[in-house]
C-alpha cells in the first residue's frame, strides 16, 4: 500500500485518545482566551464619525487617545449622535449616486462595444458576399472562355 510496508495500522489506544482530547481542550482554551482579551480591548475603543471629513476615528477611552487607523481589533460603532447621523445618510446618498453613475456609464460602454461589434460583424460580413459574388462571376466568365 502506502510507505508503511503494506502494515495496518493499530487502532489507538486509550492513553493516545486521552491525550488528543486533552490537546483538544488546551487548544480551545487558549483560542477562547485570545478571543475575550480581543474583545477587552475591544472595549477600550469606540468609533466615531468625523463630521468635518466624513471618515471614522478611533478614541482609546482607556488612554483618551484618538487615532484615524483602526485598530487591530474589532469594535463596535458608536450609534453617533443625531447631526452625524444626518451627514453619514448624505454621505452615503452621494456615494450611492456616484455607483449607480459608474454603472450606467459602464452599462453604456458596453452598449456601444456591442453596436460597433454589430456593425463591424455586418462589414465583414457583407465584405465576404461581395469576395464571394466576385469569385462566382470571375468562375463564371472563365467557364465560357
Amino acid at each position: 500500500a502506502g510507505g508503511d510496508g503494506g502494515a495496518i495500522a493499530e487502532a489507538p489506544t486509550e492513553d493516545v485518545l486521552k491525550a488528543v482530547l486533552t490537546i483538544q481542550k488546551f487548544a480551545r482554551l487558549k483560542l477562547l482566551a485570545r478571543r475575550a482579551k480581543r474583545n477587552e480591548k475591544a472595549r477600550e475603543f469606540k468609533k466615531y464619525l468625523d463630521a468635518a471629513t466624513g471618515k471614522f476615528y478611533y478614541l482609546n477611552q482607556v488612554t483618551g487617545e484618538t487615532t484615524w487607523n483602526r485598530p487591530l481589533v474589532d469594535i463596535p460603532l458608536e450609534k453617533p449622535p443625531a447631526e452625524k447621523q444626518k451627514l453619514y445618510a448624505k454621505l452615503q446618498k452621494k456615494h450611492d449616486a456616484k455607483k449607480r453613475k459608474a454603472r450606467e456609464e459602464q452599462r453604456l460602454l458596453l452598449e456601444i462595444r456591442a453596436e460597433r461589434f454589430a456593425l463591424e460583424k455586418r462589414r465583414r460580413d457583407k465584405s465576404k458576399r461581395t469576395e464571394e459574388e466576385d469569385r462566382k462571376e470571375t468562375l463564371w466568365e472563365n467557364a465560357f472562355e
